[in-house]
């Protein structure tokens, strides 16, 4: 007996429709702590190269000069899941 491509199609044919397939809805609560920084978006070129100046000074830490406080953002989100 001869096992074919045509035969193991329709097999897993067989198996696929044979599965019992469910919509499951899951709730998930998220949060997270997001750093507010004081700093205004560079509109020119000059301010994106006086950005990039402030990053990469030796010995200095901008981000932490420019930060304010931390805010948590926090939600309830539904994540589908099906087979």
């Amino acid at each position: 007996m001869k096992f074919t491509s045509a035969t193991a199609v329709a097999a897993f044919a067989g198996i696929a429709a044979a599965r019992q397939c469910q919509n499951i809805t899951v709730e998930v609560d998220v949060s997270a702590r997001n750093g507010v920084f004081n700093q205004t978006t560079p509109v020119t070129n000059i301010d994106v190269t006086n950005f990039l100046l402030n990053l990469v000074q030796a010995g200095k830490n901008y981000s932490a000069a420019v930060l304010e406080g931390y805010a948590t953002v926090s939600g309830k989100y539904h994540i589908a899941a099906v087979c």
